[in-house]
């Protein structure tokens, strides 16, 4: 503990709070089993600034100063010493686990930092929930990004800013499931809808990022129930004209290249779902069939045991509709005709579709390209 002493004033409530668990600290580093790690990245790191033990103790050092202030700040110096006995040591077992796994510097420190700083009531109510609702969610969000941090950077952010008005751990996680489906893990909307109505209007402001009132979160979600490409920003502030193509992505690929398909997918509507076939995975398989879960947040293929996949209104004729140079006013939906949006223009791909099959519920399209094995989603805001 001699590098993290070096970074804090003595006699600091900080510092009184590490001598006094000093030997909890030092008994879960012995543990660990990763401190032969450290030592054999030493050497190696040298050359490039601080070896991995160091850099993780400075993360300690870091984190628990800014968390620590802040709970200072708002509870006063006695009390905030007080709490900090609580969560010290899981901190840094959570950074522990982290530089263990080779995470330390790929931005799940500075989320789990960011976290606790923002709500060190929460933290220190049920550190071990807490820290595991943050390693989970960040890492989860980086795994669907491909090893990237934007949506799970953005997530964190979100969350922090509603942690402030989180009454206990279960508002803190739920508010964690609303961040998720708002940056990406759109599997999870339907049950973020659910528990956004039991989150105060003030958590829901801070997660969805326009001001509430209980009328409007109530009509909102309501809202957003009813219409799958409906977005949070629209729901809560403005009314919405139907019958407007407004939204377009699309997933899969062929597993040579990253995507999920051994073969050439199909589509087909089903009790309100929109399954996709992979064509190449055999009778049976898990993988064989899954459902598509799509709204403005993103599109997402999903097993097919996944109870939220499924899109409110009918099936649509999909024998009705064609393809002309992919503008919206030249694709007729059933017997209602799309108004033309202003400005729109041609998705990248479409045009270049060839072969294809399709399956619609409701006001979601999927069209399934032999040629690049992707489901194309096209979103229709507004009731229908």
């Amino acid at each position: 503990m001699a590098q993290v002493a070096r970074l804090i004033a003595p006699d600091s409530p900080l510092a009184r709070v590490i001598e006094s668990k000093r030997a909890y600290i030092n008994a879960s580093w012995d543990v660990s089993g990763v401190q032969d790690g450290f030592e054999g990245n030493r050497e190696r790191e040298q050359g490039r600034g601080m070896d991995l033990g160091t850099t993780l103790l400075m993360r300690f050092g870091s984190a628990a100063s800014a968390t620590l202030a802040a709970h200072v700040a708002s509870v006063g110096e006695r009390a905030a010493e007080s709490a900090a006995d609580a969560w010290i040591v899981p901190l840094f077992r959570s950074l522990l686990a982290l530089a263990a796994t080779g995470r330390l510097e790929t931005g799940h420190a500075d989320a789990l930092a960011a976290a606790c700083a923002s709500a060190p009531a929460l933290l220190s109510a049920d550190p071990d929930a807490f820290t595991g609702t943050v390693a989970r969610g960040y890492s989860s969000l980086r795994m669907r990004s491909g090893g990237q941090g934007g949506a799970a950077d953005r997530w964190i952010r979100i969350l922090c800013r509603a942690a402030a008005f989180c009454p206990d751990i279960t508002a803190f996680r739920n508010s964690g499931c609303v961040a998720a489906w708002l940056t990406g893990l759109v599997e999870y909307r339907a049950e973020g809808l659910r528990l956004a109505r039991g989150l105060g209007t003030e958590t829901c402001t801070a997660l969805f990022g326009v001001p509430l009132d209980d009328g409007l979160l109530e009509g909102g979600i309501d809202a957003l129930a009813r219409d799958p490409w409906l977005s949070p920003a629209r729901a809560f502030t403005h009314p919405v004209p139907g019958g407007r193509v407004t939204w377009f992505g699309s997933a899969g690929g062929h597993e040579s290249t990253g995507g999920c398909f051994a073969g050439n997918p199909s589509v087909r509507a089903e009790d309100g779902r929109i399954v996709i076939i992979d064509g190449g995975a055999a009778e049976g398989a898990p993988e064989r069939e899954r459902l598509l879960v799509a709204c403005p947040e993103g599109v997402s293929l999903v097993p097919r045991d996944t109870d939220s996949a499924r899109f409110p209104g009918g099936p649509i004729d999909t024998a009705a509709f064609r393809i002309a140079g992919f503008s919206p006013d030249g694709l007729p939906l059933g017997s209602a005709k799309l108004e033309p949006v202003a400005g729109c223009m041609p998705v990248p791909g479409f045009e270049r579709l060839g072969p294809f099959s399709a399956a619609g519920v409701g006001s979601t399209l999927a069209l399934v390209s032999v040629s690049s094995f992707r489901v194309f989603v096209i979103g229709i805001e507004g009731e229908r």
